[in-house]
């Protein structure tokens, strides 16, 4: 299953946060504060602190995902940030992950997880090959 990156997380308790209250990404807004560290944290099993949401915050900034919609205040805090186009899409993609890796049946899982690990699989035959040469003799 897929585990959403802090920054990923924030951005879909945004969006989640918008579909709550009926915002559009293009109207709703968020201010990266305590109320919103708790919740985040609350809602989407994190353990940040208010300086890992500031982080995270610069992280979606810089990646422009969200963007400020306001002058930042004296607090130093992001506050009325808002989704671009490229933020939405990662919301959406993480959503269709999510969706897809839920909706496979246990043959396509055990598949998956066999092609995760293929090469250590193809490491581990072939040294059981060679111990069984080794200790049966060629």
């Amino acid at each position: 299953m897929k585990v959403l990156k802090p920054e990923e997380a924030l951005l879909e308790f945004h969006l989640r946060q918008n579909e709550k209250r009926g915002s559009t990404p293009n109207t709703g807004r968020i201010d990266l504060d305590a109320k919103t560290l708790a919740e985040l944290n609350l809602q989407m099993g994190l353990h940040l602190s208010q300086d890992d949401l500031d982080k995270v915050g610069s992280i979606c900034i810089a990646n422009q995902w969200l963007k400020h919609t306001v002058l930042a205040s004296s607090s130093g805090r992001y506050i009325q940030l808002a989704f671009t186009t490229q933020g939405i899409g990662v919301v959406k993609s993480n959503r269709a992950v999510i969706e897809r890796e839920r909706n496979q049946n246990r043959f396509q899982k055990v598949l998956l997880s066999f092609n995760s690990y293929q090469g250590a699989i193809a490491v581990l035959a072939a040294l059981l090959g060679l111990m069984a040469v080794i200790f049966f003799g060629g």
